[in-house]
């Protein structure tokens, strides 16, 4: 998991992806919290696969991706079909995946520019509940 949507850790992929690089483990790095919100290196970092959901970065439910770096393989958890390179049978939900293709080009083209905004209102609300803090610390009891 590279970001958790809950408590807003975001975990040091790239220094997992080197320990599992280290020791020859493909790395599986569960991005539906963080793509399109946070820069990922997926060639840099080690990643073998990338999990993708659409609709945490604005696109259609119902979608997502896992993208497999070349030269490595899954077994298809459902046969038959031959669809996907094997991977899996059935139509693909061709809007679908337009969609995510052009939520990824557009958060990648705003995300730079979004993170600097939410960098500011974080730093912010930091700075007033330090203040804040500070001030209930010197009450009596």
């Amino acid at each position: 998991m590279a970001a958790n949507n809950e408590i807003g850790n975001i975990y040091p992929i790239q220094t997992i992806g080197q320990i599992a690089q280290r020791y020859h483990i493909p790395f599986l790095c569960d991005g539906s919290q963080s793509v399109g919100k946070i820069p990922l290196n997926f060639e840099g970092w080690g990643i073998i696969y990338l999990a993708i959901s659409a609709h945490k970065l604005y696109a259609t439910k119902g979608v997502g991706a896992l993208v497999v770096r070349k030269g490595y393989e899954l077994e298809p958890p459902i046969f038959g079909g031959g669809h996907q390179q094997g991977m899996r049978s059935g139509t693909l939900n061709v809007p679908g995946i337009v969609g995510l293709g052009e939520t990824c080009r557009l958060r990648q083209a705003e995300m730079a520019v979004d993170e600097r905004i939410i960098a500011s209102k974080r730093d912010r609300l930091q700075s007033l509940m330090t203040r804040s803090i500070g001030r209930d610390l010197n009450y009596e009891y």
